[in-house]
């Protein structure tokens, strides 16, 4: 596989999402018709709604104020993927589910797993800590059927000063908040949306493919030379 790449699970086909009010599996399966304002607020709490029946002063949900600072910070490699809670719009089917892990993941117990771990998931957003790239930085951004994994440079040393001079105010922040003597900023931060997750299965089908406490202490040689099917 081409690096940067969308990869598909085996069990996955191409899905039209012309129908805005459908959800689909990763097999391209109908899972339920929503409302799709659910979707979309939950996906993304500041996108503006056009809404024809309203006046001309409503008609049209007005950016926050803050808005280009927000997403300047949302093109980082690096952040926390936001859960939105409490809209009166959402539907009690759509709902998110946030997975943080320190432990590096084995690429190729991820790629088997995928299918079960996207199961229902309309979108996702993050980033994993791939066993077999120790020292990369690499994305996870999906929209229905498609996931997207893509190397988006490195993880922060502690000795590195001119890295953490050029990186961004939030990527240091959450680097110093989330720092770890052995890992350092190192860490997996995955959140999926979509409709009637079962949080429970899709966390524990995250967590089983971590490295094992045996690989782990293997070292990052080791970790290395794992195959890396995900990203070639």
């Amino acid at each position: 596989m081409e690096k940067g790449s969308g990869y598909f699970p085996e069990t996955a086909t191409s899905a039209s999402a012309e129908k805005t009010t459908n959800a689909y599996d990763t097999s391209g399966s109908l899972l339920t018709s929503t409302d799709p304002t659910s979707l979309v607020e939950q996906i993304n709490g500041n996108a503006p709604f056009f809404d024809p029946s309203a006046d001309e002063k409503h008609r049209v949900r007005p950016w926050p104020v803050d808005f280009g600072e927000q997403w300047l910070a949302r093109l980082g490699p690096m952040m926390i993927p936001g859960i939105r809670r409490g809209s009166a719009h959402l539907e009690p089917s759509v709902e998110s589910v946030r997975w943080r892990a320190r432990r590096p993941v084995h690429p190729q117990r991820l790629a088997d797993a995928l299918a079960k771990v996207m199961r229902g998931v309309v979108r996702s957003r993050g980033h994993p800590w791939l066993s077999s790239r120790p020292d990369s930085v690499v994305t996870w951004r999906s929209a229905g059927a498609h996931l997207d994994l893509r190397e988006a440079g490195r993880w922060l040393e502690q000795e590195e000063t001119r890295a953490w001079q050029a990186a961004t105010p939030q990527r240091r922040t959450l680097a110093s908040w989330f720092w770890h003597d052995c890992y350092g900023e190192r860490r997996n931060e995955i959140v999926l949306t979509g409709v009637d997750l079962d949080k429970q299965a899709t966390r524990l089908a995250l967590d089983e493919v971590l490295l094992t406490d045996r690989e782990l202490a293997q070292g990052r040689d080791a970790w290395a030379a794992v195959p890396g099917p995900l990203l070639g």
